[in-house]
């Protein structure tokens, strides 16, 4: 044994004092208080991931709104007239269509039959109407009908028919929302409309256009519907042969307004003509995200767009 040694074993050992009670205490808190934090952060995230559907989608926002009829707003659109009409998209889930226009007997087309468009048949351009987030589709029809009332007041002999469609979970349509059930409910819609008036199934009396239009939500389903069609990747044998004559996306999730960053409608329009589409976006002042058609100048500008696919005398599609 060295010195060194030798002189640590005659030290006496160091003392061993144990920790103070509230020492103990803090660090058994703090492994809990961690704990629990891990325990919230994995319940949150998943639930986000259970009720993911229900979270972004709000059928019954306000309440009620899914017992809405179309009556409670007739009188309002008149001299519009609305229908409902039942489909059914592929997986089998029953729809709500609300399906308006002005009856002959009341519109001011003009009755000059040189001015119908090819082959003496009239014109009709059909608006497929895609809905925002919330609510249903009855209190959107007085500012639908508005439009309509503003296409027929000067002398046409083209007809403009809107058809609105309630996704699943929405409105009197059954089934829940869901990304991928909403491209099928969009699909059963241009089926429907394409099986109505398309020209080949009308007899050829009328030269139809369609249009897609979209308000927020609808934006994005309206985009993807017609990218599908445009791309050809719809596989229903009832809407290949559809053309698309017009999209019309109202505040778009790339749009401009208290919800939506502006840069997104200047990336929107961007990638639009990457694709080399014919594009125009219209920043209508003052309003909010569901204002576009209570203010006047997005009410025009709407009214021109569906006129100037109505009055054309050529074909024009991004299909």
């Amino acid at each position: 044994m060295d010195f060194q040694q030798g002189l640590q074993a005659m030290l006496p050992p160091k003392p061993v004092f144990p920790e103070p009670p509230d020492l103990q205490k803090t660090k058994g808190r703090s492994s809990v208080f961690l704990g629990l934090l891990v325990t919230l952060w994995a319940y949150k995230s998943l639930m986000l991931v259970v009720f993911q559907n229900k979270i972004i989608y709000m059928p019954s926002v306000p309440p009620f709104s899914r017992s809405e009829k179309i009556e409670d707003y007739a009188a309002s659109c008149r001299p519009v007239v609305w229908r409902e009409e039942r489909i059914k998209a592929a997986d089998g889930t029953k729809l709500a269509l609300a399906v308006g226009e002005i009856p002959r007997e009341m519109s001011k087309q003009d009755e000059d039959e040189s001015k119908v468009l090819v082959h003496g048949r009239r014109r009709r351009v059909v608006v497929v109407y895609f809905q925002g987030n919330g609510a249903s589709i009855p209190p959107r029809l007085p500012a639908l009908a508005s439009i309509l009332r503003s296409l027929n007041a000067s002398h046409t002999s083209t007809t403009y028919t809107i058809l609105a469609l309630s996704y699943r979970g929405f409105w009197t349509s059954s089934g829940r929302a869901s990304e991928a059930g909403i491209k099928l409910d969009a699909a059963a819609a241009l089926s429907w409309a394409m099986e109505t008036f398309h020209s080949s199934t009308v007899g050829c009396e009328e030269d139809v256009r369609f249009v897609l239009w979209g308000q927020s939500l609808g934006a994005g389903v309206a985009a993807d519907a017609a990218a599908a069609l445009t791309n050809r990747l719809d596989t229903s044998q009832s809407i290949k042969g559809m053309k698309i004559d017009g999209l019309l996306l109202e505040t778009p999730f790339a749009g401009k307004d208290e919800l939506v960053p502006g840069s997104q409608g200047l990336e929107l329009e961007a990638c639009a003509s990457a694709l080399k589409l014919a594009v125009q976006r219209i920043e209508i002042k003052g309003a909010l995200h569901n204002e576009v058609t209570m203010k006047a100048s997005g009410k025009a500008a709407i009214v021109q767009f569906l006129r100037d696919i109505g009055d054309t005398h050529e074909e024009h599609s991004i299909a």
